[in-house]
């Protein structure tokens, strides 16, 4: 059986207040009553809607996750939570809840052979950092870009307002579309009428020709009609994201300004005239930085470096680990002092810090003077250093020192690898 929802309201004819706020969506007790009964399922029937999230714990479990993930056939989002901490399976299950019906959330367990598979079988575009949530809509194989699933983090200042998005765009803008679902009383009509055509004795085969061309000729245009309305469901997604992006970067914007506001001198600082537009190369991110991030020093060797790297394909990722060094990264050296600081940094924010560097590398002069930055009459040991992915041109690398006195992270070089010994030896 195929059951469609529709959800609406109404106002009050006979109200006369100048106030008509649109209600939050929520999700009918009819269609929990209908889960919890029954076996419940949207495009295959193992593609099962449930109220609470599922788990994957075991390696062997990941490949099933990232086809799920990566499936043409599945129709409804998909919410990943990687990482299974308290806060995360808290939060997992209460948007399992708000999203009865409407989508499926899963929770990967913090497991290091599993993360490995996953890592294996999952596009890198469409992978979710540690810590955080990504909204899987439905794979489209004609538009399918990786910016249209966006992840969350639940610790951020900004998740609060995100989250009330997250879900009213989930519960009003996505409609899960079945093939053959009848919504509406003129699709009864045309089935009803479509019926007594095919009980019709015709009297010449002709005619019998005539009437079977028709009737497929009938199953193709409703085919069409379903994949139209798919079609349209998904711009309409395209649409709420396109307007919580604005949302988002509205309030960055905002928050760049109060903290420009709060460091200065009682000045206020126009934040668009130091970030007129959003980053769009690695250069522009380095310069962005230089302007905004405070903690950090970006010397004019990394510049060079970033305005090298104009092939680079990982700008957002950029962006994030230098945000991550201000903030994260900062506050666990100088104000926490962290032992291990590795660890503590890839569990706050998913990027992996290297203090170090491989034993071949140390062992070579030429090498390690590389990581030697001279600013004025001052030397920095810039080894420490953020990684993301391995291949260009989507690698990045962020090499840096810390400076005790001015209680500053100074960036020596944003950009390709340093070379080292493994990278000399290719």
């Amino acid at each position: 059986m195929i059951v469609s929802v529709r959800v609406s309201y109404a106002w009050n004819a006979e109200d006369l207040s100048h106030d008509h706020e649109t209600p939050d969506p929520s999700v009918p007790v009819v269609v929990r009553f209908i889960l919890q009964g029954s076996h419940v399922f949207s495009g295959r029937p193992e593609f099962k809607l449930l109220e609470i999230p599922i788990p994957f714990k075991e390696p062997g479990m990941g490949k099933a996750l990232c086809d799920f993930i990566q499936s043409p056939e599945r129709r409804y989002p998909l919410v990943v939570f990687n990482g299974d901490s308290t806060e995360l399976v808290r939060e997992a299950n209460k948007l399992s809840r708000e999203l009865t019906g409407k989508c499926l959330v899963a929770i990967i367990a913090s497991n290091t052979e599993l993360a490995e598979e996953i890592r294996i079988y999952l596009h890198a575009d469409y992978r979710i950092p540690f810590g955080q949530y990504r909204v899987f809509f439905p794979f489209n194989e004609r538009r399918n870009p990786p910016v249209r699933h966006r992840w969350y983090d639940i610790h951020s200042d900004e998740y609060p307002d995100q989250r009330q998005g997250v879900v009213n765009g989930l519960l009003r803008n996505h409609s899960l579309i079945e093939s053959g679902a009848v919504e509406s009383v003129d699709e009864v009509r045309r089935l009803v009428a479509r019926e007594e055509l095919m009980k019709l004795k015709v009297e010449s085969p002709d005619q019998q020709k005539q009437l079977s061309e028709f009737l497929d000729e009938h199953a193709r245009v409703a085919t069409e009609r379903d994949n139209y309305k798919q079609e349209s469901a998904a711009y309409a997604n395209e649409i709420d994201r396109l307007e919580g992006e604005v949302g988002r970067l509205e309030w960055l914007c905002k928050g760049y300004q109060s903290r420009l506001d709060a460091a200065g001198d009682g000045t206020a600082v126009d934040v668009s005239k130091l970030m007129p537009s959003l980053p769009i190369n690695l250069e522009q991110v380095a310069e962005a930085a230089s302007r905004l991030f405070p903690k950090l020093v970006i010397t004019e060797r990394a510049l060079d470096a970033a305005r090298d790297y104009s092939e680079c394909k990982s700008v957002g990722e950029a962006w994030e680990m230098l945000r991550h060094m201000n903030d994260a990264l900062h506050r666990l050296k100088f104000d926490e002092a962290q032992k291990e600081l590795e660890r503590a940094f890839k569990n706050e924010t998913g990027y992996e810090l290297a203090m170090s560097e491989g034993r071949n590398t140390k062992r070579d002069n030429k090498l390690m003077n590389l990581r030697i930055l001279r600013v004025g009459d001052r030397e920095y040991d810039i080894t420490p250093h953020l990684k993301h992915m391995n291949n260009e041109p989507k690698l990045v690398r962020i090499y840096f020192a810390f400076d005790e006195e001015g209680k500053k992270i100074v960036v020596g070089h944003i950009g390709k690898h340093i070379p080292n010994a493994t990278t000399k030896t290719m």
